[in-house]
């Protein structure tokens, strides 16, 4: 028992001891419980017949009642097999990419533009989807965004991509690979840097 006590008190000592590191983490620890824990909370609504002017504690009980009309309307089964499809291809042609840009980047010898590459890649990340979609509202619209302007130079038809069905999921694709690929990058890009540069001379010797 008094092992246990001496353990408390020493551990009790080295908190107090880096107190300020503590207190520097209170933000963060503030900022996970309001905007992160705190709204899982809400998933309580699910189960109940939700009114705003009964708030969510004071609403009526219905348990699954909801999930059960979800999966009843006619059209559940096509968004279930369209979310998983949408997935599936995230992921078969959003995993490989990064990884080739890291290659791509780790062959770049200027520093300062491999930074600016980088940088610009990067940025799409710390955008919020509100505004990545009202970017791409605007730059692909067919009567003022520049790709329609673009194909109505050439002769061609503009093309609605988020309106149509052939369109929508290449796009929602290629826009979820843009927002994603440089922040993704960094890990594979930081291992390829690791990796010596004796190696990469003994590969050229052995005419590899």
């Amino acid at each position: 028992m008094n092992k246990q006590n001496d353990s408390l008190r020493f551990q009790l000592q080295q908190y107090l001891i880096h107190w300020d590191l503590f207190l520097l983490f209170i933000p963060l620890l503030l900022y996970l419980i309001i905007f992160h824990y705190k709204p899982m909370f809400g998933i309580v609504i699910a189960f109940k017949d939700f009114k705003l002017t009964y708030g969510v504690w004071d609403s009526e009980w219905v348990g699954l009642s909801n999930f059960t009309k979800l999966m009843r309307t006619p059209s559940f089964i096509r968004v279930f097999f369209n979310t998983i499809k949408i997935s599936l291809l995230r992921i078969i042609f959003g995993f490989p990419m990064p990884i080739l840009f890291a290659l791509l980047l780790n062959e770049l010898h200027s520093a300062r533009y491999k930074k600016v590459v980088q940088t610009i890649s990067y940025l799409p990340h710390f955008l919020s989807w509100v505004i990545l979609g009202g970017i791409f509202i605007s730059f692909l619209s067919p009567t003022n965004g520049p790709i329609g302007s673009i194909m109505s130079s050439m002769g061609l038809t503009p093309i609605y991509f988020l309106g149509n069905k052939n369109w929508f999921v290449p796009t929602l694709i290629i826009t979820g690979i843009w927002q994603s690929v440089g922040w993704n990058s960094i890990i594979y890009l930081a291992a390829i840097s690791g990796v010596s540069q004796e190696l990469y001379e003994a590969a050229e010797i052995d005419g590899a």
